[in-house]
């Protein structure tokens, strides 16, 4: 195992703590980034705060993490397939 997958593994143990799981009565921003209107489908993906359910294009992502400190993100990216 690399060093860099060593040390990403170690922060997610750290942090797993501060992720949650999504109630039924919780809402999950996982089709717009808050911010602009990026969508898993946009160049990058969209990422998903795991303590907070909100959603934020690459660009936007370290403006969530300043803002609430977190590091546990979803990563959701999808593709149109021709037929």
């Amino acid at each position: 195992m690399s060093e860099a997958a060593a040390a990403g593994i170690q922060l997610a143990q750290e942090n797993a703590a501060r992720a949650k799981v999504a109630g039924h009565a919780d809402r999950v921003w996982k089709d717009e980034c808050m911010f602009c209107f990026c969508t898993p489908r946009s160049t990058g993906g969209l990422y998903v705060n795991l303590s907070t359910f909100q959603g934020f294009c690459q660009q936007h992502l370290s403006l969530d993490h300043q803002r609430t400190g977190g590091v546990l993100y979803l990563h959701q990216q999808s593709s149109k397939v021709s037929e």
